[in-house]
């Protein structure tokens, strides 16, 4: 990263980079300028006109925003200042509702920045800003996915894997690793338990009558998991069911209403989901009434 010394190339890799960090709403690539704290703002003219230029529009406008109020000139001031020299210096048009090139600056007190684009980051919260949890990482699509949208939520994973070798092949380890190793690299630093499972699935076989079993498989599991949660200091577990089809949906939560005794920080499937939910709640459209008099 230090050794690139193309800009588009370096440009390229922090776009990689930044597309894997949660907490980042949108960025940019932008010019930087000093200004004058009393108003002037001919250095950033200076700087934003050659950029300008280089650029292939009809339209334009200028969205401003002021960091720093002890700025004397308003965010409106600013926008039409720059906006009228660079419809002088270019001969485009002013387009404030679908124009061809919108130019962002941001304003600081002694500083500027200006950019043409603002690229969508990951959104979702800083990582680690909702503490830990453990996730049942298993072979499937369910366990990444819930565990990707747990980190969008500030959740840092820490990956538990249940295995049957050496009763079987080692095929779901090396699928686990896979996972952990690709979900890495969105909070860059991961623990990943492989834990045989083997013995005690064969003493519940023996010992307890099939209707039952899978529910003590889930039961021993999410046991596991919680010591595992508690050598971390981590806040709760959840389970990787979280994306399944509606039919396995119904039939974990009847498993869960079998379990004489949940665990208390245990997060039940879809639980990653409810903020979307909120936010995609339709609002009616509500048609004004007209009284007669």
């Amino acid at each position: 990263f230090a050794d690139e010394t193309d800009p588009e190339k370096l440009w390229q890799i922090l776009q990689h980079r930044i597309s894997s960090v949660f907490g980042i709403a949108n960025y940019a690539l932008a010019l930087s300028s000093s200004i004058d704290p009393t108003g002037d703002l001919t250095r950033l003219k200076e700087v934003l006109g050659p950029a300008v230029q280089s650029q292939q529009f009809q339209s334009f406008r200028v969205t401003t925003k002021r960091g720093d109020k002890r700025f004397p000139k308003t965010s409106m001031d600013v926008s039409q200042e720059v906006g009228g020299y660079i419809q002088k210096l270019t001969g485009s048009q002013v387009d404030l509702t679908n124009p061809d090139l919108t130019i962002y600056l941001e304003l600081l007190f002694e500083s500027a920045f200006a950019s043409f684009a603002k690229m969508p980051g990951p959104g979702g919260l800083t990582l680690g800003m909702s503490g830990k949890t453990v996730c049942l990482l298993s072979g499937g699509i369910d366990s990444p996915v819930a565990a990707y949208r747990m980190m969008k939520r500030g959740c840092h994973q820490i990956f538990v894997h249940f295995h049957s070798h050496p009763f079987v092949s080692r095929a779901s380890q090396e699928k686990a690793e896979d996972l952990a190793a690709h979900l890495t690299q969105y909070q860059y630093r991961s623990v990943l338990y492989l834990i045989p499972f083997g013995d005690i699935q064969r003493q519940i076989v023996l010992s307890v009558p099939p209707p039952l079993r899978i529910v003590l498989y889930r039961r021993f599991m999410i046991r596991i998991a919680e010591q595992i949660a508690h050598r971390h200091r981590a806040a709760r577990s959840h389970h990787p069911a979280i994306h399944r089809r509606q039919p396995l949906l119904r039939r974990h939560r009847r498993a869960h209403r079998r379990e004489p005794n949940p665990p208390p920080n245990g997060l039940r499937p879809l639980h990653a989901r409810r903020h979307e939910k909120r936010n995609q709640r339709r609002v009616p459209n509500r048609r004004k009434r007209h009284c007669r008099r």
